[in-house]
């Protein structure tokens, strides 16, 4: 298991902890029907899709964004080279 998977599995006990706590239950839970759990899903569904708009928001009215890679020991051509690429591909993604 990688690094990223563990936190993973570390973060869904920790929300069945706290979901315990807060509703008494578990997910082994007998009293909700398949619609009722299908409803719950979609609602979360809905609420995961929100999360995904505000973010894609902001990052679509970022002026621009880059990353800074030193890939060479040279006097920083290649680098703002690679650094002007980005910015341009950015621009043009954003007029697409």
């Amino acid at each position: 298991m990688s690094n990223i998977e563990k936190k993973v599995c570390d973060k869904i006990i920790k929300r069945s902890k706290v979901g315990k706590k807060k509703y008494g239950t578990t997910m082994d839970r007998k009293d909700l029907t398949k619609l009722q759990w299908l409803k719950h899903a979609q609602e979360e569904a809905m609420d995961l899709a929100v999360y995904l708009e505000k973010i894609i928001q902001e990052l679509e009215n970022m002026p621009f964004s880059y990353e800074w890679n030193i890939t060479t020991q040279d006097n920083g051509e290649h680098n703002r080279k690679m650094l002007d690429l980005e910015i341009t591909n950015l621009k043009k993604e954003k007029e697409d």
